[in-house]
């Protein structure tokens, strides 16, 4: 019976021997030993469990073979060499060793991805250890159950005093420096224009930084009320940038926002408000005569057209003479938005204007032309020759009705009582008192 604890015994140095001994020295008080392990993922969002280490020192470090484990992985060991289970051979605590040449730049990083999961997410420690099993460097004993892109960091960066609290849990910073300022999550609403007519999209765009995959809602309300009403609920690209067209359904003012949903990393928040006008449908109208100058009384055609094309629109048209009232034609355009006026004859001479305008509808704005211009002028003058001609054909009327009025005035004449033939025709004579002679109208010859 007292040959068993000594056997005990030996079989506990003999399984103690045949594993290598590490050291336990502090970081701080190995000479040259400056690499330490500057942060850690136990449960990345996506990924291995990843270590980075750090040389502060302005000289190249070697770090071939050197190992990185973990207390849980210590422990498990320790477990298995237990007298009570020395009938069963002890598993080897699971170790990343680095590979032959592995060496870290200058004031550089190293990040080494664990091709398996030796740190307890519930809580654990991260070891380093050295080629030839010397502890290098250890962190505090930390925990972080829930996946996510914090990671547990010195800060300051690379600070090491042995305590808890030269760890922070922190958005991981990623062979880079932990110490970097703060990020500061932000989100900006914008639009692709402040004014659209309606009918016509907009685009709006929500950028969030840091630059990132989240869940964004875009909230829009009309000017004027207190709520707010979500448009649309997305996923921002991994540029952190999400674009939505959006087409507003009736005319006014309208206020945009954004919201981003909270995440391990960042808190929820707002953008600031950007305001856009929906206004009517700006159109055009021209207007144009078909000649500068006419006379008066003179047909003048006017025509124009609404752009874009409306069909029965009723345009109105405004002539405005040199004295008096303005004169107000209406007409209506055909399917090409043209209208035509040919029925207008203006009477006073002088300087004209004609203008051409709309008065819209619940989607159109108002819309006028500008002037076209033209003027009223006397009928021309006929030219001497013609005024010789007319004179010759009035002579030639006014004498034709003064001979037919002197013949009218003798065949009515009362002859004498007896009856003259005329001696060359025989025919009845007429007597002409103021010749008192005698006329035949048949060889148109007076007689004695």
């Amino acid at each position: 019976m007292r040959k068993l604890p000594v056997l005990l015994v030996l079989l506990l140095i003999l399984a103690t021997l045949a594993f290598p001994k590490r050291g336990v020295i502090s970081s701080q008080a190995v000479a040259g030993a400056n690499v330490v392990i500057n942060e850690f993922d136990p449960n990345p969002l996506s990924g291995p469990q990843w270590v980075e280490l750090l040389n502060p020192t302005n000289n190249a470090y070697d770090v071939s073979s050197w190992e990185i484990t973990t207390q849980s992985q210590q422990e498990k060991e320790e477990r298995e060499l237990r007298p009570n289970r020395q009938s069963e051979p002890a598993a080897p605590a699971e170790a990343f060793t680095l590979p032959a040449g592995a060496s870290i730049a200058p004031m550089g990083y190293f990040v080494v991805n664990l091709p398996a999961p030796i740190i307890d997410p519930a809580g654990d420690s991260v070891i380093l250890f050295d080629n030839i099993g010397t502890e290098i460097d250890r962190t505090s004993f930390l925990s972080k159950p829930l996946k996510g892109d914090m990671a547990w960091a010195r800060f300051p960066n690379g600070i090491d005093t042995d305590s808890i609290d030269d760890w922070r849990l922190q958005t991981t910073t990623r062979g880079a420096s932990n110490s970097a300022p703060p990020v500061t999550p932000t989100i900006i609403c914008t639009l692709s224009s402040f004014q659209v007519e309606i009918g016509s999209s907009i685009t709006v765009r929500v950028l969030i930084g840091p630059p990132r995959s989240a869940l964004v809602t875009i909230q829009m309300r009309r000017a004027g009320d207190l709520d707010w009403s979500n448009l649309t609920t997305a996923v921002t690209e991994a540029s952190g940038v999400y674009a939505y067209p959006w087409l507003p359904p009736t005319i006014g003012p309208f206020n945009f926002r954004a919201y981003v949903y909270p995440s391990n990393s960042f808190p929820e928040s707002y953008s600031l408000p950007v305001s856009l006008l929906a206004t009517k449908i700006r159109i055009q109208v021209s207007c144009f005569v078909t000649r500068a100058k006419v006379s008066s009384g003179q047909y003048l055609a006017t025509y124009g057209y609404i752009v874009p094309a409306l069909g029965n629109v009723n345009v109105t048209l405004t002539y405005r003479k040199p004295t008096g009232a303005p004169m107000v034609r209406y007409m209506l355009t055909d399917g090409g938005g043209l209208y035509n006026d040919t029925a207008f004859a203006p009477q006073e001479v002088g300087s004209w204007n004609v203008t051409a305008s709309w008065d819209g509808d619940d989607t159109h704005a108002s819309t006028s032309s500008p002037l076209a211009r033209f003027s009223v002028e006397q009928p021309p003058s006929p030219p001497f020759g013609m005024w010789l001609v007319v004179a010759m054909v009035v002579s030639v009327i006014v004498s034709a009705v003064v001979l037919a009025a002197g013949l009218s005035s003798k065949a009515v004449q009362k002859p004498p009582r007896r009856v003259a033939l005329c001696p060359r025709c025989r025919s009845v004579l007429l007597y002409v008192p103021s010749i008192r002679g005698w006329y035949c109208p048949r060889c148109r010859r007076h007689m004695g």
